[in-house]
């Protein structure tokens, strides 16, 4: 007897010859598992080579959401009563249209009075003027020499364009320059982290852009300029007090060797007019940073944010605490009340 034979006479007629109907109505998978069925027999199976499972989820792939990045749950320990505990999280508009969201936070363990949360929001791009200075360290505005750094401060990786007029057809290099505890002794960027390299035009203009992977924050947490001593708001009138320097400075006083300047050449640079933060939103939440560099701003309020098509923020959450206790919250993501 041949081996097809054997099948037929195992199996059920409604699965050698079912009707056209039947084939209607039938599912893919139905018909998928009966084709097997028609391949290995129906015979009643006591052993068995392995098991296939299959789990599928389906979804419509025409529709778009706000993304809360990472649902995550934070266990800070123990803390200090003058400590403050911050969170961070990236939010994003997939749909090419704008979305209203507001946040709540509730407390689910603790005194609700020794607990206050605010909500700092890191949204697009941002920008800073850098400039030649004068001895006073003014900006000097008897030339045309400046450029426009701007960068997006919150996302996996750093994003950032610069454009400006300096001395013409001249190389010069774009770095991130840290301070050491000895800045005015050991000085040269600690060392400094090149960002780009490229040569002005003609007429001395430029206009750069580019992206990398630092897996890092900036400032660097060793940068004095992200330190207890460091208060650029007060030294010289910036809008942030703590963060990073960015300096465009030529390349023949670069070594890229040691990633640092070798000669101290002022009239021949363009220096930061304030301090800039970068967060890694693939390393939460650089608590070295949050609190220092958020020092001076103000905290979102509002009842609603409006999210810009595709648009992409980090929302900080900063908890302080006046009341000693055991506490545990949740913050929710949630479209604007009507």
């Amino acid at each position: 007897m041949k081996i097809k034979d054997t099948i037929r006479e195992r199996m059920p007629l409604a699965y050698i010859a079912p009707k056209p109907k039947f084939w209607k109505k039938t599912t893919i998978l139905s018909v998928i598992a009966i084709m097997l069925l028609a391949t290995i027999g129906v015979a009643v199976i006591t052993e068995y080579y392995g098991e296939i499972n299959t789990t599928m989820n389906v979804i419509n792939c025409d529709g778009c959401d706000v993304i809360v990045y990472g649902t995550l749950n934070y266990d800070f320990g123990n803390i200090c009563l003058d400590d403050t505990v911050w969170t961070k999280n990236k939010i994003e508009n997939t749909c090419n249209e704008e979305a209203d969201i507001s946040f709540s936070t509730h407390i689910i363990e603790g005194n609700e009075n020794g607990i206050q949360t605010a909500y700092y929001i890191l949204d697009g791009w941002k920008s800073i003027t850098l400039d030649n200075k004068d001895s006073n360290w003014d900006p000097i505005t008897t030339d045309n020499y400046q450029a426009t750094f701007e960068w997006n401060p919150c996302c996996s990786i750093f994003t950032w364009k610069c454009s400006g007029t300096f001395i013409p057809s001249t190389e010069y290099v774009l770095i991130y320059y840290a301070d050491q505890p000895d800045r005015y002794v050991n000085w040269g960027g600690a060392p400094a982290l090149e960002i780009a390299t490229f040569t002005t035009d003609t007429n001395g203009d430029f206009d750069i852009a580019g992206n990398e992977d630092l897996d890092t924050c900036l400032p660097y947490s060793d940068d004095w300029n992200i330190g207890p001593d460091a208060d650029y708001y007060v030294t010289d009138g910036y809008d942030h007090a703590k963060g990073a320097k960015i300096w465009l400075i030529p390349s023949a006083i670069y070594n890229g060797e040691n990633d640092e300047l070798t000669a101290w050449t002022p009239d021949a640079i363009l220096f930061e007019t304030d301090l800039i933060a970068y967060f890694d939103c693939d390393n939460l939440p650089c608590d070295y940073l949050v609190d220092t560099y958020f020092s001076y701003e103000t905290p979102f309020t509002d009842p609603c944010y409006t999210l810009d098509p595709y648009e992409e923020i980090c929302l900080f959450i900063k908890h302080s605490f006046t009341i000693e206790d055991s506490y545990s919250a949740s913050t929710y993501v949630y479209p604007c009340p009507n």
